[in-house]
């Protein structure tokens, strides 16, 4: 469950989205901090790990679970959101290589979204068995999952993101918070922002990057709330040279 999506814009700015979706009992998402090693990132107090990390030097990196048919549940596995802190803390990107040494077995499955600065992005996918990777270099792009209805409720979502891409060739950070915030007719678990008996979209992080610095935002959705909480929490970090 998550949903991410990002766009390059012409005049050098960057936008980035995160719906943070979790199990109810699962415990809140505390909002972004600098950690030791010295970038931005909000923290799992459940693991402490986290979901979404921007770098010194402005690279970007976005964890989602991947839910198929032919996977299989890990009992016991490690922590999916521990990979982020010790990649971001790294000298460099990931590479598939450095991805292969630290993941740990067992791990249940995953997509690792990471984005350079200048728009250059590799996506990860680990099946619980076998790593795979392909260049992800869209200007503009999304990418969701869905632990229910996997392959129709990321078709609908697809689909509901090409037609926002239609009436917004070159979104900015404030037409991706909107489509976050969308709720489709079919309502429940379709939705960008879902509600489901037993899960809903827990909150709501943004990353603008602009020149030498980057913002990070966080907003707290409730359970029964209709949307996001009001008190938007932000953290500035400054970027390296780059």
């Amino acid at each position: 469950m998550c949903t991410v999506s990002w766009s390059f814009t012409s005049d050098g700015e960057f936008a980035l989205c995160f719906n943070r979706d979790e199990q109810h009992t699962r415990v809140d998402g505390l909002p972004p901090r600098i950690w030791p090693a010295g970038f931005l990132a909000p923290v799992d107090p459940t693991a402490g790990g986290t979901w979404l990390a921007v770098r010194p030097d402005g690279g970007i990196l976005a964890l989602l679970n991947l839910y198929r048919e032919k996977n299989v549940r890990i009992s016991g596995g490690g922590s999916r959101g521990t990979l982020i802190p010790e990649l971001a803390g790294a000298e460099q990107l990931p590479t598939l290589a450095a991805l292969k040494k630290i993941v740990p077995r067992p791990m249940n499955s995953f997509r690792l979204l990471s984005l350079a600065r200048d728009g250059k992005g590799m996506l990860f996918t680990w099946d619980g068995n076998v790593f795979s990777h392909r260049r992800m270099d869209k200007k503009v792009g999304m990418l969701t999952s869905s632990s229910w209805s996997t392959a129709a409720v990321i078709s609908l979502r697809s689909a509901a993101f090409r037609k926002f891409r239609n009436d917004h060739v070159e979104p900015r950070l404030e037409d991706l918070g909107k489509f976050h915030q969308s709720l489709h007719a079919r309502g429940g678990g379709w939705s960008i922002c879902m509600t489901r008996d037993d899960a809903r979209t827990v909150s709501l992080n943004t990353v603008r990057l602009a020149g030498c610095e980057v913002e990070m935002t966080h907003r707290h959705r409730a359970r029964g709330g209709a949307g996001f909480s009001a008190v938007t929490q932000s953290l500035q970090l400054p970027l390296t040279a780059g």
